[in-house]
């Protein structure tokens, strides 16, 4: 594995900003399987690129609520997917995806909870915002799953759809 990790974080006014990224090349250095050497081929589902960058901000809006809006977008490069018929790392990729993410979040007084809790919290996310549509997972396969007589086809796990989800945190 060679690569290189990045990480900057910072305010711009009001708003914070962050972000990270993963440059990445990974090869065997010795992989041998049934007789067969495979040196120097990719290592499978290690992407070449990552990276996550975002905002947010803290807005008071009076009566102690202050909101937290935030947006992010996350990225994962391309990938070598393995080859279940060779049982060897394979030079097909799979594409690489990106999401957009988004949240709301209040922080709220504490007397909404009779002044016993230290903080109270509400956060809305919807992650995958725009739907995108990506596998997360991708393999050649060998024949044989799900009664298939051939091999050679990709076996994909779909990525995660649009996902909504609220919490409340209190804590005493």
């Amino acid at each position: 594995y060679h690569g290189v990790n990045l990480s900057a974080e910072g305010a711009l006014g009001v708003a914070h900003l962050f972000g990270n990224a993963n440059f990445e090349q990974a090869y065997f250095n010795h992989y041998a399987f049934n007789g067969t050497n495979y040196d120097g081929l990719p290592v499978s589902y290690v992407p070449d690129t990552t990276f996550n960058v975002g905002v947010y901000y803290r807005a008071p809006m009076g009566g102690g609520i202050v909101l937290k809006p935030r947006a992010w977008y996350q990225y994962t490069g391309s990938q070598h997917v393995f080859d279940n018929n060779l049982g060897a790392p394979s030079q097909q990729t799979m594409p690489a995806y990106g999401t957009l993410n988004l949240s709301v979040g209040a922080e709220l007084p504490r007397e909404l909870a009779g002044g016993l809790a230290h903080s109270i919290e509400l956060n809305l996310e919807v992650l995958n915002a725009l739907g995108k549509r990506y596998n997360a997972f991708e393999e050649i396969s060998s024949g044989g799953l799900y009664n298939t007589p051939t091999a050679g086809y990709v076996l994909a796990l779909p990525g995660t759809p649009r996902v909504i989800y609220g919490t409340l945190d209190v804590k005493f």
